[in-house]
């Protein structure tokens, strides 16, 4: 299950981020095939993923514990990261849930 939050950490914050993964500048236009490599390594040796500028608080919060590199540090289950998205009333849940995902 944790590789599941994983997962879903990584497609929140592609779609949240403009339709780019973790380490690929939102600025430049398709990245190259060097960049998405280094972005892919940047995730393999474990570099923190950030959430960018302009997330909700609470949403990069829950986003940011879903992406982490030790499987222990993140959410235990999809279910335990619902239920932290839904504590204030499923305001952050409905801002996920409605994200629209480019392409």
């Amino acid at each position: 299950m944790i590789c599941n939050v994983y997962s879903l950490g990584l497609i929140l914050f592609y779609g949240l981020n403009g339709g780019r993964l973790p380490f690929i500048h939102v600025d430049a236009d398709e990245p190259t095939p060097n960049e998405r490599v280094s972005a892919l390594k940047a995730r393999m040796y474990g570099t923190r993923i950030s959430a960018p500028a302009g997330f909700d608080f609470g949403l990069t919060e829950i986003v940011e514990k879903a992406v982490e590199f030790d499987a222990g540090d993140r959410y235990a289950s999809p279910a335990e990261l619902y239920e932290a998205a839904t504590i204030d009333g499923a305001s952050v849940w409905d801002k996920i849930w409605h994200i629209d995902i480019p392409g």
